[in-house]
């Protein structure tokens, strides 16, 4: 694409030059007194167990200064939910056979999480989610793998990941809103999702929490996640995210597609396999979550695999015509109710922005007891509920 000349673009760019120029200069003097590197040693092995805590948060945080001689106090953090990540054998897992290059899973409560190693990342070859009509689980694989390790991490080391993964659904549980409304039928949807990362190891120094002091690098990074709706016609997949989200459906499967932006600070020391600390940003940007080691094994509110359940109400319940759920964080979300006897009977698709409730109908179904899974933009479930339909 060419441009035609203009002298204040020319100017900014030339500012943007000396700016860029002084960046790297104090970047490239900092690096010479930079001596913490984080090396493949904390990358997670089978037999391991890391220990994280989690808290919803609004409170102000200082994240210090770029470069190093930082002390960042994360003391005042003692509570919230409890989560292990264990780590085996990939053989242990009924779905091996559909990651036959894997050598490392990861078990969070039921859900399954497969990777490939080396001596310089871990990435992820797919996950276990459930059947749309059966309820059991299923393997999908990535189509772009994402980093979950990596080393070195030293100042100024830069992170780029990718991840691509789709969810096929019959179209037997689109609500009948939806499909009455689109100008054909369709056989199947697909749900893309896709996560690009970038990161900046742009500060060190020392962290503590939980009155432990560990060196540290600090990262910080932006997460653009992208969901897309696709139906299939035919041997066809078309892409009907604009279609649909521009219709203002009231179907259940606009509210999570499009765009959305995180940022994080991750903290990681070579002295611990878990991240020492990590602040979760919204778009705004405002605080929303803090995830940090249980460096002293603390026993709080034990959820293990579901690192949302504890924090997250349904409400009215039991119900006639719709239920609500309150304290999800912002984040977009992939909602299933599945009855009894273990089939996906409803499907639902939401963005949260500012822990605002989520709503789901729920008139069309018959009486009885139902559970509710939901899962975030990485494909974690992060909670699940029951509730009682009068």
């Amino acid at each position: 694409m060419n441009f035609n000349f203009n002298p204040l673009i020319k100017i900014k760019k030339m500012k943007r030059y000396f700016y860029t120029l002084a960046t790297l200069v104090m970047l490239g003097t900092s690096c010479i007194h930079a001596q913490i590197t984080i090396t493949n040693k904390v990358f997670p092995v089978k037999g391991d167990t890391l220990k994280y805590i989690s808290q919803n948060t609004r409170v102000e945080l200082n994240m210090g200064n770029v470069g190093g001689g930082n002390n960042w106090d994360f003391s005042q953090f003692t509570t919230g939910n409890t989560r292990n990540e264990i780590y085996q054998d990939p053989k242990t897992s009924s779905y091996t056979s559909s990651y036959s290059n894997a050598d490392l899973l990861l078990k969070i409560g039921n859900q399954e999480q497969f990777f490939l190693s080396s001596s310089t990342r871990i990435e992820g070859l797919g996950f276990t989610t459930n059947n749309p009509f059966t309820g059991d689980l299923i393997p999908v694989r990535y189509k772009k793998r994402p980093i979950a390790f990596r080393a070195p991490i030293t100042f100024g080391t830069q992170l780029v990941s990718n991840a691509e993964f789709n969810l096929d659904f019959g179209s037997s549980i689109i609500p009948d809103t939806i499909i009455n409304s689109l100008p054909f039928r369709f056989d199947s949807i697909r749900i893309q999702v896709t996560n690009n990362i970038s990161g900046f190891a742009d500060g060190w120094g020392n962290i503590k929490i939980q009155n432990k002091t560990f060196e540290a690098i600090r990262e910080k990074t932006t997460e653009i996640s992208d969901t897309k709706l696709f139906v299939k016609l035919g041997f066809l997949w078309l892409d009907v995210t604009g279609l649909v989200g521009d219709s203002g459906i009231d179907g259940g499967l606009t509210g999570g597609l499009g765009k959305d932006t995180s940022y994080y600070y991750n903290f990681y020391s070579d002295a611990r396999k878990e991240v020492i600390f990590s602040a979760q940003y919204d778009r705004q940007p405002r605080l929303v979550n803090v995830t940090y080691a249980n460096v002293n094994n603390v026993i709080l509110n034990a959820t293990n695999d579901l690192n949302q359940s504890n924090t997250i109400e349904i409400f009215p319940n039991p119900t006639m015509e719709s239920i609500n759920l309150r304290g999800l964080l912002p984040d977009h979300y992939i909602i299933y109710i599945v009855d009894q006897k273990g089939s996906n009977v409803a499907l639902q698709m939401s963005q949260v922005t500012n822990n605002e409730n989520v709503s789901l109908k729920v008139d069309h179904l018959t009486k009885g007891q139902y559970f509710i899974f939901i899962r975030d933009k990485r494909s974690n479930i992060v909670a699940h509920k029951s509730f009682i339909k009068l």
